[in-house]
């Protein structure tokens, strides 16, 4: 019997999110942050809350329904990239250090980039973690550790693409030392924030 497919919403003092479930599965999640808002108060205010999470519920929502078959997409698309790419370019696993074999929490991706004028001449990392694992600092080491073997390939530049509220990965973006670049629709017909990876940072 398959699994109900279920649609959680969730809402805290400064972010709307929601995520799309199948049995112990996934599939896919939004997250929108009110922080901003918040930042000119000092700190979180009810009635700005309230509203903010009424603003941000259906688009939230509408994102993890479309991203669900986004990411079915995106993991095709890699999965026909990577065949005859030369390491390290690939998709690579990752997983945490300890006692017999672990199974993998998440990949960071490592693909050459194109866009609608065909090849770039530019790579892209990402990083996508199981939420169970999230928090820990494991996509920050593991991004790192993938970075400085395409450094030591003479692999660059390299770019990462984030969703404009994906504050998270965004963070991890800078604590790679990663360059903010801004706002860019270059990519994947999505309009996304793009950063940079400067090697001797």
């Amino acid at each position: 019997m398959t699994a109900p497919l279920v649609l959680g919403i969730e809402t805290s003092c400064d972010e709307t999110g929601a995520g799309l479930v199948r049995g112990h599965e996934l599939l896919a999640d939004a997250i929108a942050s009110s922080v901003e808002q918040h930042a000119r108060f000092g700190g979180v205010v009810p009635e700005v809350a309230s509203r903010a999470h009424l603003e941000a519920m259906v688009p939230a929502v509408d994102r993890a329904l479309a991203t669900a078959g986004e990411a079915r997409e995106r993991l095709q698309r890699w999965h026909d990239h990577e065949q005859g790419l030369e390491s390290p370019r690939g998709l690579w696993a990752i997983v945490p250090l300890g006692s017999g074999v672990q199974p993998p929490v998440g990949t960071i991706p490592l693909l050459p980039l194109a866009d609608a004028d065909g090849p770039a001449g530019l790579t892209e990392v990402g990083w996508h973690l199981h939420p169970d694992h999230q928090g820990r600092g494991l996509a920050t080491e593991a991004a790192a550790a993938v970075l400085a073997v395409a450094a030591e390939a003479g692999i660059g530049p390299v770019l990462a693409m984030t969703d404009l509220d994906n504050i998270r990965s965004q963070a991890v973006a800078a604590r790679l030392g990663m360059r903010d670049e801004g706002i860019t629709q270059r990519w994947f017909g999505l309009t996304m924030r793009q950063f940079r990876y400067l090697a001797d940072a």
